[in-house]
């Protein structure tokens, strides 16, 4: 099979074999486009799953450690902060995890997603 049979040749033999080099690259752009679009909206529900060393302890934690906390961020962190130095040094101001529902934005389901990795000792 030679070049010949693959590409028709008329006048303009080398610009059909341009064009037809031109569709065949748009093709495998197109085809690789949506490969890579599926593998990504495939995982764009999956969540990396959080690994602790230790449990953080909300009455005694910096912002930075509780940021890794699931649904807490920094914003979120730094109101912990500011609400536990507004208790008694002799009373802690988290004793469970649904004390940690008095922050504000913080509810029930976000305090039982972060429940495990909370102690309180």
């Amino acid at each position: 099979m030679t070049t010949e049979t693959i590409f028709h040749k008329d006048k303009t033999g080398q610009m059909q074999t341009v064009v037809f080099a031109f569709v065949t690259a748009s093709i495998v752009c197109c085809v690789l486009s949506i490969v890579l679009a599926v593998s990504c909206f495939g995982r764009a529900g999956v969540s990396c799953p959080i690994m602790l060393d230790d449990r953080i302890n909300p009455n005694t934690a910096e912002a930075a450690s509780l940021v890794r906390l699931p649904g807490i961020g920094p914003r979120r962190a730094e109101v912990i902060v500011e609400y536990r130095k507004r208790f008694d040094s002799d009373r802690p101001a988290f004793r469970r995890a649904a004390d940690i529902e008095n922050i504000r934005g913080i509810g029930p389901v976000t305090a039982g997603k972060i429940q495990p990795w909370l102690c309180f000792e």
